[in-house]
C-alpha cells in the first residue's frame, strides 16, 4: 500500500493512494468423531484471491467551512473456479460427493468493481465547537469460508459449498453531529 499527500494550494490538500492484497488461503480442516460419523467432516480449499483498491480525495479549506470530497475504487478477483451445479444436483449426495472435484463442471469466478463516494463537511461555529456531516460507501470482503469452503461429511455428503461470486459486503454510512471542546479536556 502507499499514499501521497500534497498541499496543492492554500485551499486544497490532495491525497491519493492504492492498496494491493493477495491471499494464499490453504485450508485443510475437519472434525473426527468415532462415535458419530455424521460429525466427521472436512473443509478443504486452496485459493489465491486478490483485491486492488485506489482512492483520491480533496480537502477543501475555507474560513468557516471544511469539506473532504473523495472516491474509492475497489476491484476484487476470486482468482479461481467454482462448481457449476444445480441446487439439487446428485453430486451433492452421499458417495457421489467424494468425486465432486473430478465430475462436476466448473466455471471461472467473476471479478467485481466498486466505486465508493465519500463526503465530509465540517462547519466551525466557534473556536471550540463545530457542526459536521459525513457520508460514504464502504465495501469489505466476506469471510473466505463463505466464498470458498467445500464441506463434506465422511460419507461424501456435501453440506456446504461456498460462492466465490458472492458480492462484497456493502455499508452506507452517514453521520450528522455536533462537537464541543470543554476546557481543552473533553
Amino acid at each position: 500500500r502507499g499514499d501521497l499527500t500534497t498541499q496543492f494550494d492554500e485551499n486544497n490538500q490532495i491525497k491519493a493512494g492504492f492498496q494491493f492484497t493477495y491471499d494464499d488461503l490453504d485450508i485443510n480442516s475437519g472434525t473426527y468423531s468415532p462415535s458419530m460419523s455424521t460429525w466427521t467432516r472436512s473443509m478443504i480449499y486452496h485459493v489465491y484471491p486478490y483485491r486492488i483498491g485506489a482512492f483520491v480525495q480533496d480537502k477543501l479549506e475555507f474560513e468557516g467551512f471544511i469539506a473532504n470530497l473523495g472516491v474509492r475504487f475497489d476491484y476484487s478477483n476470486p482468482n479461481g473456479e467454482y462448481y457449476s451445479l444445480s441446487t439439487y444436483d446428485a453430486l451433492y449426495g452421499q458417495g457421489l460427493g467424494k468425486s465432486l472435484e473430478q465430475n462436476a463442471p466448473r466455471e471461472r469466478a467473476e471479478s467485481q468493481v466498486y466505486v465508493s463516494p465519500r463526503i465530509g463537511i465540517s462547519h466551525p461555529i466557534t473556536e471550540n465547537s463545530k457542526l459536521y456531516f459525513n457520508y460514504g460507501h464502504f465495501v469489505s470482503a466476506p469471510s473466505s469460508s463463505m466464498r470458498f469452503r467445500l464441506q463434506r461429511e465422511s460419507n461424501g455428503l456435501v453440506t456446504y459449498m461456498g460462492n466465490p461470486n458472492m458480492e462484497l459486503e456493502k455499508t452506507i454510512s452517514y453521520e450528522l453531529g455536533f462537537a464541543q471542546n470543554v476546557m481543552d479536556m473533553f
